[in-house]
């Protein structure tokens, strides 16, 4: 087997990083710097602006494990999210000033958003509203896991983090 270099598939002419990738429902989305957004429909034979308006970085995207929806995170808390496979893009409001570096959907309502600053911002609604919790020690997060009982598995700064939202938070 040989690796193929798709570099210029893409629309991506500025050669801005691209720090993310999630395949959701039959589609591919691509996110980076400057705004950055980008999906492929055919397995990435093609590729399409995914036409969300926003020029900031893009750091995460990630989806819902049953496909209901996408959600990409960046600079200072800017979030978007779409339910029709990219079609449309809702602008969400987790009230940070952090960056936010990723996310992860317990299910299909309840969302964890992570970043810079020990931030956390947790949905029940899927995304609708945020509640924001701070890590104590302010390290940067970079990725976040939920485990089965709701505690967070959080990494980045200074190694693994754990923080449970009904107990570190008060």
């Amino acid at each position: 087997k040989t690796w193929l270099d798709r570099t210029n598939d893409a629309p991506n002419e500025d050669g801005y990083h691209l720090n993310a990738v999630v395949g959701s429902a039959g589609v591919i989305y691509i996110v980076g710097e400057a705004g950055v957004a980008i999906l492929s429909r055919d397995n990435g034979a093609t590729w399409q602006q995914a036409g969300i308006d926003y020029e900031g970085t893009f750091f995460g995207i990630f989806a819902a494990a049953n496909g209901e929806f996408v959600m990409a995170t960046g600079l200072r808390g800017n979030t978007f999210k779409t339910v029709d496979a990219g079609n449309t893009w809702q602008e969400l409001h987790p009230e940070s000033n952090y960056s936010l570096a990723a996310g992860y959907a317990v299910n299909d309502k309840q969302v964890v958003l992570v970043g810079a600053g020990g931030a956390i911002a947790v949905s029940d609604d899927s995304g609708q509203t945020f509640t924001n919790f701070t890590l104590p020690s302010r390290a940067a997060l970079s990725s976040v896991a939920v485990l089965n009982n709701g505690h967070l598995v959080l990494v980045g700064q200074g190694g693994v983090h754990h923080f449970n939202i009904n107990a570190d938070a008060q």
